[in-house]
């Protein structure tokens, strides 16, 4: 497994990993924390399936690269201090987004970008259908596994039958 760190001019710095980080996520929690000048990190193409509780930590206005994984879970707690940054799940494997999960990045202002992943868009995903607010801050191409776009979802239908 190779890890490389490219710290930009305090305050600001950047971890990229390359592919292999998916066996040390799973041994360990809490590997991304405790770097208070950390602001981007890039673990795209990693083969990661899950995001366990307490693996990343930002100091806020957090820049999270998830993309091109195999990311089905991401536990409670799992990503903290993203303050008004962004995530990119595209092209992974999520089916639902969890409210207590989701919910916490969008409150606190961060964008989400989670195209091409095979959600469901039954009543599991009515908390956010339901607010303007959180859909202002999801990616215009995210998508339900048939192809509907969130943007395109009723928030009237899930008010009435949610």
């Amino acid at each position: 497994m190779c890890v490389w760190v490219a710290r930009a001019r305090e305050p600001t710095g950047a971890v990229s990993v390359e592919p292999g980080v998916d066996a040390l996520l799973g041994q360990t929690q809490r590997i991304f924390s405790d770097l208070p000048h950390l602001r981007y990190l890039l673990l795209s193409s990693n083969r990661l399936s899950e995001i366990p509780a307490g693996a990343i930590e930002f100091s806020g206005n957090g820049f999270l690269f998830l993309d091109q994984n195999n990311i089905s879970k991401i536990a409670v707690g799992a990503i903290t201090g993203l303050g008004d940054g962004e995530v990119q799940l595209n092209e992974n494997s999520l089916t639902v987004l969890e409210e207590d999960v989701f919910g916490a990045f969008l409150s606190a202002g961060a964008t989400l970008e989670i195209d091409d992943n095979p959600l469901g868009c039954g009543c599991e995903i009515a908390w956010l259908v339901t607010n303007s607010a959180y859909m202002s801050l999801i990616s215009p191409g995210a998508s339900c596994y048939d192809g509907e776009l969130l943007a395109n979802l009723d928030p009237t239908i899930y008010e009435d039958f949610c």
